[in-house]
């Protein structure tokens, strides 16, 4: 399992941001961005973790994922797709939700397109 340090670290280079800019960007403090990099800070909390994941425009799932180490499951559209509905309020997500049943609904009847 990647400690929460390093995954953010590797985080921040890909995005080339700085402490300064993700704590911008995420409204936490410096001071807390440096915490979260220390790979001796014993805990963090939920409300904080959440902030960092919005931030990072990434899912819940996909931050599990990344941080057990354990192999993608899903294609990286598919992660992305889900990344991006987290994003959205609850009545753009059932639109999402209702394009797709139709998509999977209009393939189920040819074969072909599954």
């Amino acid at each position: 399992m990647r400690n929460l340090s390093t995954w953010l670290l590797e985080q921040l280079e890909q995005r080339r941001w700085d402490v300064g800019e993700l704590a911008r960007r995420s409204y936490l403090s410096e001071q807390t961005i440096y915490s979260l990099l220390n790979p001796k800070t014993p805990n963090v909390r939920s409300d904080t973790l959440l902030k960092l994941i919005r931030t990072l425009k990434i899912s819940l799932v996909t931050f599990a994922v990344q941080l057990s180490g354990m192999p993608e499951y899903r294609q990286p559209e598919t992660l992305e797709i889900a990344d991006l509905c987290d994003l959205l309020g609850d009545d753009e997500r059932r639109v999402i939700l209702g394009i797709v049943r139709s998509l999977f609904s209009e393939a189920k009847d040819d074969p072909d397109e599954i």
